[in-house]
């Protein structure tokens, strides 16, 4: 039975606490800390979650860029609708005059 233990404890990184331990850091949102992993470890559980914890802080990166880029978008789009709006009443201004120059002259 010992034998056994020990070899589903050697297939799941051989460290469970340290395994139980990152996959509730990452479950709580905590991306900041890594995964440390053996550098030739290719199966465990460990290495799972250490590629895992790698997937979700690039996610979460290109989502912040992308959001930061639709706020740029949006500012851009604002500026230039208060420049339309302006220069309408500007036109509009004009028009104005223009009626009640013709107005005058006739």
């Amino acid at each position: 039975m010992l034998i056994v233990l020990r070899s589903i404890r050697r297939n799941l990184g051989g460290e469970l606490e340290l395994a139980v331990g990152a996959a509730h850091r990452i479950a709580r949102s905590d991306l900041t800390s890594t995964v440390d992993v053996h550098p030739n470890d290719t199966t465990s559980l460990l290495h799972a979650l250490s590629i895992m914890q790698r997937g979700l802080v690039e996610t979460v990166s290109r989502v912040r860029n992308s959001t930061e880029n639709i706020n740029v978008g949006a500012s851009e789009i604002a500026a230039g609708n208060t420049d339309l709006s302006q220069a309408a009443h500007r036109r509009a201004g004009r028009g104005a005059r223009a009626d009640r120059l013709e107005q005058w002259i006739r």
